[in-house]
């Protein structure tokens, strides 16, 4: 019920990953890990091995949700810790360059015209699959899955307005940083007080990004 509080004593469980959807962005394939079928410490060191690999991550809510949630059990089972990492967290970039009536993802689709999360029954799924109910187990994965796929479609419609966004396999002094294409075109110059800088913007994900600069004064 509403504002409750639980001693330490009356835990029964403690909290445990469920499961890990993850996709590479542009690649059609998205992966879901289960803690039914891999043991949480197989779970976490492919995250890791992931995380190894990827150029950056991207999240919607992961400062404070996913990679704490990431770390605590890396911790309890004396794992290695979090690489790292370049992390783009969507919760962030919403709040800094937008101004969402809601920050949920489920709204932001909905607002952008970019469809929905998969509906589900609500907590009834969760308990369904806690007991190893096969069917909720496979939906769960079904609404895992479409909420990286659609987490990876806000991304790419954001992507342009992220101001500060990490320098993606950036081609050359002209290619985009944010996407890596070299598709690109020069777009007037940016001034400061003593340099003037070339700015660029993508042809194929809108964004700008800056080029030479040269001394004015």
């Amino acid at each position: 019920m509403y504002n409750q509080n639980f001693g330490v004593n009356q835990v029964k469980k403690d909290p445990y990953i469920l499961m890990i959807g993850y996709k590479w962005v542009g690649d059609k394939t998205t992966h879901c890990m289960t803690n039914w079928d891999m043991t949480q410490v197989e779970m976490l060191q492919s995250i890791i091995a992931l995380v190894k690999e990827a150029d950056g991550i991207i999240t919607k809510n992961g400062t404070k949700f996913d990679v704490p949630w990431i770390r605590t059990e890396l911790l309890k089972y004396r794992l290695e810790p979090m690489p790292p990492h370049t992390h783009i967290d969507l919760e962030k970039a919403c709040r800094l360059y937008f101004r969402f009536h809601s920050g949920k993802l489920e709204y932001i689709l909905q607002y952008l015209g970019m469809g929905s999360k998969l509906e589900h029954e609500g907590f009834g799924m969760w308990r369904k699959v806690m007991e190893g109910n096969e069917k909720a187990r496979a939906k769960m994965v079904r609404y895992c899955k479409v909420d990286v796929k659609q987490t990876e479609r806000l991304y790419k419609e954001m992507r342009p307005h992220i101001e500060n966004h990490p320098a993606i396999r950036a081609v050359g002094a002209e290619g985009c940083p944010k996407c890596g294409s070299k598709n690109t075109k020069k777009d007037g110059w940016r001034y400061t007080k003593t340099m003037r800088i070339q700015q660029h913007q993508c042809n194929d994900c809108r964004g700008y990004f800056s080029g030479k600069k040269q001394k004015v004064a």
